[in-house]
């Protein structure tokens, strides 16, 4: 499965939620970060372990941030 851009993705075994941006995987630092930033929870996709560690991790997502 290929993520794109703008996509919100997690695993089924993890909590951590990323933000696909330019072909990695940005985490998001919170669960509060990631309402404050206007994100749905009901919006993420739970995706394949193999799809999420094939893309590099980027820079972590906190209130800085801007879409």
């Amino acid at each position: 499965m290929k993520l794109r851009d703008g996509e919100i993705v997690k695993t089924a075994k993890q909590p951590a939620v990323y933000i696909v941006s330019n072909g990695s995987k940005r985490p998001v630092v919170s669960g509060s970060v990631f309402e404050k930033l206007g994100y749905k929870w009901k919006n993420v996709k739970t995706v394949q372990e193999k799809t999420l560690s094939n893309l590099p991790e980027g820079p972590a997502i906190d209130l800085d941030f801007k879409k």
